[in-house]
């Protein structure tokens, strides 16, 4: 088992100032009135332009939201982290985490609150756009699934932590407005993230910092397709995201990958082709990666109708400076 928590009381607070540090570094710091669950007052938050997010720290949690602090009279938490000072609790919904070479991540375990009706970890879970969900072994045993944010050394690690802050919000205002789709969302793509008894050795899919970079990705070829052609991908647990027509079959599916490693390319085109063929009318398969291929893979690639989407990282290799090189069209 790669990942577990952190424990130690020097380690944690070690880890709390390295998270803090970095959310703060290349902020525009401000102070605002921030409430939460009925309490209130007046803190300092770091407002990250780039990425669209604010935070602030208390000594055991943290808050994060959306949109520019400025001129609003009250800023609403969208997420809070708050793990433990020393030793493990799961039920606080943060944890830091640490791998078997030593890197430490901070960790979310997807319970979100909110105080309405469908608001919790069973609808986050079923609707989160992200692959960067792991397996943790905790000290009694115990195995379950969190959202890993992102490792704490890590350059992109705003960019991922905003990236989950602003899923949170998109799911509680999916939640809010249509309570109705949620349900037949989380319906059909529920799955139980808590595992009982022995368990075989697992590690991480891939790196775990790839995975965190997944829905960075995701999310920026969802944007960029809305904003070239005007249509809204979809997405499912089993699919990053795919097209639909007028009557509701799939035209053309996505498949994310964050390296150009044999089993990346061979697990993407696998996944393209079985769930191409799900839909009965083989759709537009697209494989998205950093850089391209080899002439050779590429080759192959064309023989089995599978196009290939290219993306680079940029400024600091920041959510917003994301630029895919080319969309597909017609898509």
């Amino acid at each position: 088992m790669s990942l577990a928590p952190v424990t130690s009381r020097d380690e944690v607070k070690s880890a709390w100032r390295q998270f803090a540090r970095a959310m703060s570094a290349g902020a525009r710091k401000q102070t605002a009135w921030v409430g939460w669950k009925g309490e209130s007052g007046a803190f300092d938050v770091y407002w990250r332009e780039r990425e669209g997010i604010w935070s602030f720290f208390n000594p055991t949690w943290c808050g994060f939201g959306v949109g520019e602090p400025r001129g609003r009279s009250t800023l609403s938490i969208t997420v809070q982290i708050d793990p433990p000072r020393s030793g493990y609790n799961r039920r606080n919904s943060g944890v830091f985490l640490r791998d078997a070479a030593r890197h430490v991540y901070v960790a979310h375990s997807g319970k979100i609150g909110g105080g309405r009706k469908g608001i919790g970890k069973t609808s986050f879970r079923a609707m989160y756009r992200g692959d960067n969900i792991e397996q943790v072994e905790w000290p009694d045993g115990e195995v379950t699934e969190l959202v890993v944010l992102g490792r704490l050394e890590s350059q992109r690690l705003p960019a991922h932590v905003a990236h989950f802050v602003h899923e949170v919000a998109r799911v509680k205002d999916a939640v809010t407005r249509t309570p109705r789709m949620v349900a037949k969302v989380v319906a059909e793509d529920t799955f139980n993230p808590e595992f009982h008894g022995p368990r075989a050795a697992y590690e991480p899919k891939g790196t775990v910092e790839a995975t965190c970079d997944h829905g960075i990705v995701v999310n920026r070829l969802r944007s960029t397709i809305v904003d070239k052609t005007g249509i809204e991908p979809k997405n499912r647990k089993t699919r990053d995201l795919f097209i639909t027509d007028s009557r509701g079959r799939v035209t053309t599916l996505f498949e994310v990958k964050t390296d150009l490693s044999t089993g990346s390319m061979y697990t993407g085109v696998g996944q393209l082709l079985l769930n191409g063929v799900a839909e009965g009318t083989m759709p537009k398969l697209v494989l998205v990666v950093p850089g391209k291929p080899s002439a050779r893979t590429s080759k192959a690639l064309r023989r089995l109708n599978v196009r290939v989407l290219s993306y680079d990282w940029k400024e600091g290799m920041s959510l917003v400076q994301l630029k895919l090189v080319a969309v597909p069209t017609p898509l």
